[in-house]
């Protein structure tokens, strides 16, 4: 189950199994805008992902891992921005597609197999060449946000492209340091890499689990 709550923040409840069923948090995330959430599941079980689009806020899709809050789609690039989103519009998912209704118009997200990960033009993606960076990551909670320290090591071009969950998050100089403040509360993994900036030369992997 999940809510978008008046505070830009999306909270997720897990069923339990047990008789009778019981209602327990799973996980929070900060999400702008107040768009109404919806899940999807592959089997009504297995595979679950929170869905919200960004109403008022940046009217993108996001989607999140239904167990752990992890970011799984964090709104594309230029071809999945919509116009006009309002808060009453919900996302429908039918064979393989996510669809939304907004300003008169009907946005369609291509759902790829296997991997749920919507994206409205079809891009190749290429592997990362491991490099001879290092990187280490640890957490801490600050002012309640869990953070993530990243400290890495022998990477060798002026600015470094942060990754979390695969996907970029930040640009940053090639200091050796970087802190991620993830906009979540609640228990959450998170796993990231550090590249030499626009290209795949990138540290091995390293997961902050809160």
């Amino acid at each position: 189950i999940a809510f978008h709550n008046d505070v830009n923040t999306i909270r997720a409840y897990k069923i339990t199994a047990t008789n009778p069923p019981a209602i327990t948090f799973a996980w929070s995330m900060s999400q702008t805008g107040r768009g109404s959430p919806w899940v999807t599941t592959t089997d009504g079980t297995n595979n679950t992902i929170v869905w919200v689009a960004g109403v008022a806020g940046d009217q993108r899709l996001h989607a999140y891992d239904g167990d752990t809050g992890a970011v799984i789609y964090a709104g594309g690039g230029a071809n999945e921005l919509m116009t006009g989103t309002r808060q009453w519009n919900t996302g429908i998912t039918a064979r393989g597609r996510i669809y939304f209704d907004a300003d008169n118009k009907v946005y369609a997200f291509k759902l790829p197999t296997p991997t749920p990960t919507p994206t409205a033009t079809a891009t190749a993606t290429p592997t990362a060449t491991p490099g001879p960076i290092t990187l280490t990551a640890r957490g801490k909670r600050i002012g309640g946000i869990n953070t993530s320290r990243l400290k890495w090591r022998r990477a060798t071009s002026a600015n470094i492209d942060v990754y979390r969950d695969g996907v970029v998050i930040a640009t940053t100089p090639n200091d050796g340091l970087y802190d991620d403040s993830t906009g979540t509360t609640g228990h959450v993994s998170f796993t990231y890499k550090v590249c030499e900036a626009g290209t795949q030369t990138c540290s091995n992997e390293a997961t902050v689990t809160f």
